[in-house]
């Protein structure tokens, strides 16, 4: 699950995000590419522990699945593939934040109106 909230005096809440993670955020890479808040998942290759996996990260339900083609069915490997999935779980809400994202997507536009 990604968190939610993060604390704005955090210093990654004022992180400069590059050009390039804009650009895909914004649908402008690569060329055939839409913007998040047209998609309800994206795709991703991630390396973790060594290892390349893809992970589909749900936008409208806010979560993450890992797709590993090495998968096993011991919990434990299960768990640690997960732990090593904690950066990515954590960063996922600040880039949105940084890029945008959040201010675009109807049900976080009322959310934060609510609040």
């Amino acid at each position: 699950m990604l968190h939610t909230e993060f604390p704005t005096e955090d210093a990654r809440a004022t992180m400069q995000i590059p050009d390039e993670l804009q650009g895909y955020v914004e649908g402008e890479r690569p060329t055939y590419a839409k913007k998040w808040e047209d998609v309800d998942f994206i795709l991703a290759p991630c390396n973790v522990g060594g290892h390349w996996v893809v992970v589909k990260i749900y936008l409208v339900r806010w979560t993450i699945k890992v797709v590993d083609s090495a998968r096993t069915l011991d919990a434990k490997d299960n768990g640690v593939r997960a732990g090593q999935m904690t950066p990515l779980t954590t960063m996922m809400p600040f880039i949105c934040h940084q890029v945008g994202y959040f201010n675009n997507i109807p049900y976080f536009a009322i959310k934060k109106d609510r609040n």
